[in-house]
């Protein structure tokens, strides 16, 4: 049944981290994906922006050229193309000029010339007919295809003056600047895939330390049922054993009959205690809160504690400040309670004529009570474990009448009173438990 339980758990463990998983995973990359098509868009955006404006800057000094030179080379013009990478046609008078470029097209130049010619004119310029207006230049901007694919953007325009008119019609080739977009967009998704790549992994790692709480939260559990049904068995395993016996031998029935009270007892203060801590695991274990006088409370947990160390022929020492504690807020009989396991856990575990000592210290904002023993001591790795549920330092000192639950309630009583149980090391004592208390704040 345990091994089926413990398969359940791991079985909805690892359906929940896929679960996470998957939630991180199509989260970022939903994010990744939409950040990289605006990122990718803005940069074409801006790419073709600074092609128009490139174009735009190139026809201003072919137009300027026009207007204040009397002679165009065809040199000069092989050198224009060359440098702004663009096609140019130019005519005077409506009579193109020979000029036959630099640059092997695609598309016939004199198809897309005729193209240009036909989409300047649907835009209102005319590049065969003189303007009506005898100084006048007007400019026309449009992109253009070729038949294989091949693309320009295209500006045109006709300079009228006294003397005579000129049209003017450059292309830029978008070659270089649709490879650079392909570069960028295969870079980009490059990119998107080994980030999505490292994002899985990533998610399945995120995914498993967003789930490490709960797995050992069910480890804790699986290890707290298991630890509580042993506990559980040794004193039903007694009294059943005594009960079959009992009425057999009249002479032993008397140590049966104690030792089946014993054993009850034993059970009753082990389901107290589970049901204290079952309280507090879920939230409903409440406290009452008033003052607190902590010099009475001491004295009666000391006078106790005196009675426990004389049956082992232990020193119990109380020691305190000459003046009286300041009071603090919470329950007095739950942090007696506090108390009292702390020094019935010291006089265990020390050993005949050792000694144990109760003192308190006060500072601005705390309270420190410490419990403090010269027995065997823990060592220091273990400092992190003995507040765990039916964890014991010494598993073979642990007697029937400490089932390894008391700590784990000192540390609870210890939290709902705002406080915190640690040990420190504070020699010649081995074992130092501290109990802070923070004090109430003062009225200004």
């Amino acid at each position: 049944m345990k091994s089926f339980h413990n398969a359940t758990a791991v079985a909805g463990l690892l359906r929940l981290r896929r679960q996470l998983m998957l939630a991180i995973f199509t989260v970022v990359t939903l994010v990744m994906v939409v950040l990289s098509i605006l990122l990718l868009s803005l940069a074409e955006k801006q790419l073709g922006q600074a092609t128009w404006h490139h174009l735009d800057s190139s026809m201003d000094s072919l137009l300027t050229h026009l207007e204040t030179e009397s002679i165009i080379s065809n040199q000069w013009l092989a050198q224009q193309e060359r440098s702004n990478q663009a096609l140019i046609f130019l005519s005077d008078g409506g009579k193109p000029l020979k000029f036959q470029g630099i640059w092997p097209t695609e598309t016939s130049r004199s198809t897309l010339l005729e193209r240009a010619q036909k989409q300047a004119y649907a835009q209102g310029l005319e590049l065969t007919v003189r303007p009506m207006l005898p100084a006048e230049t007007v400019r026309v901007s449009f992109p253009l295809s070729g038949d294989h694919g091949d693309r320009y953007l295209v500006q045109a325009a006709v300079l009228s003056s006294s003397s005579g008119w000129q049209t003017a019609v450059m292309m830029k080739d978008l070659q270089q600047e649709q490879g650079q977009i392909f570069q960028m967009r295969m870079t980009c998704v490059g990119l998107l895939v080994g980030g999505i790549i490292v994002l899985l992994a990533l998610s399945w790692w995120l995914s498993g330390r967003a789930a490490r709480p709960i797995s050992e939260s069910i480890q804790r559990q699986t290890e707290f049922v298991a630890a509580a049904s042993h506990e559980l068995k040794s004193p039903l395993a007694v009294l059943s054993a005594s009960a079959s016996v009992l009425g057999m031998s009249p002479e032993q029935d008397e140590t049966l009959r104690q030792t089946i009270c014993r054993e009850c007892a034993r059970m009753g203060r082990l389901v107290s205690d589970l049901l204290v801590l079952a309280r507090s695991d879920t939230g409903t274990w409440s406290l009452e809160s008033q003052t607190i006088d902590l010099d009475s409370i001491l004295s009666t947990v000391a006078e106790n504690g005196g009675l426990l160390a004389a049956k082992k022929a232990q020193q119990f020492l109380l020691d305190l400040p000459d003046s009286s504690l300041p009071p603090v807020r919470g329950d007095a009989q739950r942090l007696e309670q506090l108390l009292t396991i702390l020094v019935d856990n010291a006089c265990t575990y020390t050993q005949s004529g050792g000694q144990i000592t109760l003192s308190a210290r006060t500072s601005r904002r705390s309270i420190f009570i410490l419990v403090k023993d010269n027995g065997p001591g823990i060592p220091r790795e273990l400092w992190g474990r003995v507040f765990d549920r039916f964890y014991r330092a010494d598993a073979a000192r642990g007697g029937k009448d400490h089932s390894g639950l008391g700590l784990s309630i000192a540390q609870e009583l210890a939290r709902l009173h705002g406080g915190r149980l640690y040990l420190k090391e504070e020699p010649p004592y081995s074992t130092v438990f501290v109990l802070e208390l923070p004090l109430p704040n003062k009225p200004h």
